[in-house]
């Protein structure tokens, strides 16, 4: 159990979108939306675009910590679940113990 720094820089590389989407990355624990972390951004760019989140997380045995994106069509507000991308190799993710509890 204890406080951790939680970071993530993720590349998408090759997104097909529409000009009215963005992106939200986020950080939640035991795969719910309590204690989680997120960060949006507009104006994908289809070559490559990244996203970095940081934040610091309470955690404790066992919880599990995911890391989800989501696509949001702006002119609809809905989540689009037909876009193909790939991660680059260049992403990275980390959880460091900053205090035990």
């Amino acid at each position: 159990d204890g406080l951790y720094k939680v970071y993530a820089n993720i590349r998408f590389d090759n997104v097909s979108h529409n000009v009215s989407q963005r992106i939200s990355i986020i950080f939640s624990i035991n795969k719910t939306n309590i204690k989680q972390l997120h960060n949006t951004q507009g104006e994908i760019n289809s070559n490559y675009e990244t996203l970095n989140i940081s934040g610091t997380i309470q955690l404790f045995k066992n919880d599990i910590v995911t890391i989800a994106f989501a696509w949001i069509d702006e002119d609809e507000n809905s989540v689009v679940n037909t876009l193909t991308f790939e991660i680059s190799d260049q992403s990275s993710f980390s959880i460091i113990l900053i205090n035990l509890n």
